[in-house]
């Protein structure tokens, strides 16, 4: 198998556009300043351990605001500490203050983004070295953190298959960047291959699948269908919560074999969860989680 690296340098042509980009950024953005106006701020964030809403709402509207000033400078090399000041309530402000403070930086987020061309050159951390990084990586940002508002205070959400595979391409892609300056919690620990699949309807071809390969070096991915140690069958939403770290797959099975989606009779499901079918080894899927997660 033929598996295309990570880290080859290459930029994948995202399944949002840039318009779409910044309306995900736009609604998602929505989403978590309803869940902070309308819930205690010192609501546990059980996905980010520690945290509270309040906490939650304070990180994504000063990433908001730092990138905002990145875009606005179109900064051609890594910022320094100071690069962007970021203007934020005072301690003694309340919740409404601070909810206000982020909507009014999501709303300059989104109209800088607006203002630029996606194809402006400026400094990303990841191969995408033009606007187009930024609004992408905002858009999987917000609606990751979003996502821990509605968990927090047991909200419903959907994820639409297009947001939800572009961000676990964009992960996928930039992961090893990540790795470049941030800590992962663990290695990878051995080697294997996983094979993922969206099972959401009406999804165009080549759209939905993944081969990843990793082992102590690092990891690998290519788009498409293929044979692996474990397969994963879900709803894109699940796969992208599943690999950011905000679902958890349930069941054990280890049959030794290679698992594809043609293995049907030896699947598994999810505890309590019909829309997970694994087929394979369980704790190679684990492990390569494990291995992706980072503090």
């Amino acid at each position: 198998m033929s598996i295309a690296s990570s880290s080859s340098g290459l930029i994948s042509a995202p399944v949002l556009s840039y318009d779409d980009a910044i309306s995900t950024v736009e609604r998602w953005a929505e989403a978590l300043a309803d869940s902070a106006e309308t819930h205690p701020p010192s609501t546990p964030v059980p996905t980010c351990p520690g945290w509270d809403l309040a906490k939650l709402l304070r990180h994504t509207g000063r990433v908001h605001r730092h990138v905002t000033g990145l875009v606005r400078l179109r900064i051609s090399s890594p910022p320094d500490h100071d690069t962007v000041a970021i203007n934020q309530p005072g301690s003694e402000a309340d919740q409404s203050a601070w909810t206000a403070w982020f909507c009014d930086g999501a709303a300059q987020l989104i109209a800088e983004l607006r203002a630029a061309q996606p194809t402006d050159a400026m400094w990303s951390w990841g191969v995408d070295q033009r606007v187009s990084f930024w609004a992408r990586r905002m858009a999987h940002e917000t609606v990751i953190h979003a996502v821990d508002g509605h968990l927090a205070t047991n909200t419903g959400f959907r994820i639409e298959p297009a947001v939800a595979i572009d961000g676990l391409n964009e992960y996928l892609e930039n992961l090893a960047y990540l790795r470049a300056f941030a800590t992962p919690e663990t290695p990878f620990v051995g080697s294997g291959t996983v094979h993922l699949h969206a099972t959401d309807p009406d999804l165009a071809d080549g759209l939905g699948e993944w081969m990843i390969e990793f082992d102590a070096a690092g990891y690998r991915f290519e788009h498409g269908h293929g044979k692996g140690d474990v397969a994963v069958r879900a709803p894109a939403e699940t796969l992208e919560l599943l690999a950011l770290g905000r679902r958890t797959l349930g069941g054990d099975r280890d049959d030794g074999g290679q698992a594809g989606d043609s293995d049907k009779g030896d699947s598994i499901q999810e505890a309590g969860r019909a829309d997970i079918e694994v087929f394979g080894n369980p704790e190679v899927f684990q492990r390569w989680l494990a291995g992706a997660a980072f503090r």
